[in-house]
């Protein structure tokens, strides 16, 4: 009897051991799978802590490259904004209205001429349809040319800087007295033609009183 209950105490004892050290493995599997467990937390709270980083870093970036490129384009909008702008040092320029001042004795002078002329009736009818179409063709180059001087001069129509436009200024002026000395030589010229043929005229009718002719 005494044997067998030490048999069967140590069988206890065996399964006792064998139990403990079942649930101590398990015990320390669980433990480790804890500890492991507990890192990979700790190595996804870190990535996480990463990513945010970097999404900051890059939205930061980002935002900061929007506000370069807002500020780019605001920054050159202005600019051509105010290349649309006449500055009043352009527009008041005098060679403005020295062009426009050019333009009105053109047309003045053309006027007289050809009304001087039609009221002699020196020249053929076809001589004063030509002065009529030089006149009018002159017109029509120096209407453009005006065309042109009011967009460089209003605000909104050309995209220029003031150096830009006063140099057309000085252009369209330096083409309108070419205008306007052309339209004078030429109407002086029609004059000249006129005066002579009627000189010749008149010492005609003197030859023929003179001698008689018919």
């Amino acid at each position: 009897m005494k044997k067998v209950f030490i048999s069967l105490l140590f069988t206890v004892a065996g399964q006792g051991f064998a139990t403990a050290q079942i649930l101590g493995g398990i015990f320390s599997q669980q433990s480790t799978k804890a500890k492991i467990m507990a890192q990979q937390v700790a190595a996804y709270e870190t990535y996480l802590r990463y990513l945010k980083s970097g999404y900051s870093t890059m939205q930061d970036g980002l935002n900061t490259m929007h506000d370069l490129k807002d500020g780019t384009f605001t920054m050159h909008g202005n600019y051509f904004n105010s290349l649309s702008r006449v500055a009043p040092s352009v527009r008041g320029n005098k060679k403005i209205k020295g062009f426009t001042d050019l333009l009105a004795q053109l047309e003045t002078t053309f006027d007289q001429a050809l009304s001087w002329q039609q009221d002699k009736a020196i020249l053929g009818g076809d001589e004063i349809t030509y002065m009529q179409t030089v006149y009018r063709h002159l017109l029509e180059d120096c209407n453009t040319e005006l065309e042109e001087l009011t967009l460089v001069i209003t605000d909104g129509k050309l995209q220029m800087t003031d150096e830009q436009r006063l140099k057309k200024i000085d252009g369209l002026y330096a083409a309108m007295q070419q205008q306007y000395s052309f339209a004078r030589a030429f109407c002086d010229r029609a004059y000249q033609l006129a005066v002579s043929r009627n000189t010749d005229n008149i010492d005609r009718q003197v030859l023929k009183k003179l001698y008689d002719l018919n």
